[in-house]
């Protein structure tokens, strides 16, 4: 994974297997910022809120849920998912 400073929705995030990661590292690879996920030291509970936006395929969101809850170890509480003209947008309250 990468950070991608936009000029107005601050820092995404991309998968180095995303669609748009090639084309943005090749125009504006300057842009790129180093990301990682840290894991809490004390595993106490805290509620965030997550948005994703991307390319709407089969299996995706499976794909998502499972970096979440098996790479990450986060328990995801709730998301809802809206896909229109191939594009998917899932959020978490």
């Amino acid at each position: 994974m990468f950070g991608f400073v936009t000029i107005s929705r601050g820092i995404t995030i991309h998968h180095q297997n995303c669609p748009n990661a090639k084309l943005l590292l090749t125009r504006y690879g300057y842009r790129k910022i180093e990301v990682q996920w840290k894991g809490l030291e004390q595993r106490d509970a805290f509620r965030t809120a997550i948005r994703v936006t991307g390319t709407d395929r089969i299996g995706i969101m499976n794909e998502i849920s499972q970096i979440i809850s098996n790479d990450l170890k986060f328990n995801m509480i709730s998301i809802k998912v809206e896909a229109k003209k191939g594009v998917f947008n899932a959020s978490s309250n």
